[in-house]
């Protein structure tokens, strides 16, 4: 079932952008790790605020090197399970937590996954979930990514 729980713009952008990055890679799939490439273009996010208090936003830039394009000219890439997955994890999140769904919720999604690319780079950097979520406690609020939320559906 789609769900139409309140979404921030920035989070609605991340996941748009987390396809235009597999497009782009000639992935045949978008999967967590887009999600977490297309934080590099969201700098002013609660993810990124989130994971510059772990220490591990800046090492998102090294990311493209991390994550092998395609070979030749792919369809449209579809939603890996494991992405689908992390979206209604970041969605549970938010409802859980009473909120809007956050950029930072995507985050959280791909650790409560507890599975896939997007989940091993994360463990890889050291942030455990009970660590990202203690570091969104940590960001000041209000944050301006609150300012613009809407009904929407993340997943795909």
């Amino acid at each position: 079932m789609a769900s139409t729980r309140p979404t921030t713009a920035t989070a609605r952008r991340v996941v748009t952008e987390a396809t235009r990055c597999a497009t782009e890679l000639r992935s045949r799939v978008i999967g967590q790790e887009h999600v977490l490439l297309a934080l590099i273009d969201e700098p002013d996010s609660l993810a990124a605020a989130m994971l510059g208090e772990l220490g591990v936003y800046g090492s998102l830039g090294v990311l493209p090197s991390l994550i092998s394009a395609g070979a030749g000219a792919q369809p449209s890439p579809e939603p890996t399970p494991r992405f689908r997955k992390a979206l209604e994890e970041a969605e549970a999140e938010a409802a859980e937590q009473d909120r809007a769904t956050t950029s930072a919720d995507l985050v959280i999604g791909i650790l409560r996954a507890n599975i896939g690319v997007g989940f091993n780079l994360l463990r890889g950097a050291g942030v455990t979930l009970d660590d990202a979520r203690a570091a969104l406690a940590a960001v000041p609020l209000p944050h301006a990514e609150l300012d613009d939320v809407a009904p929407a559906n993340l997943r795909q």
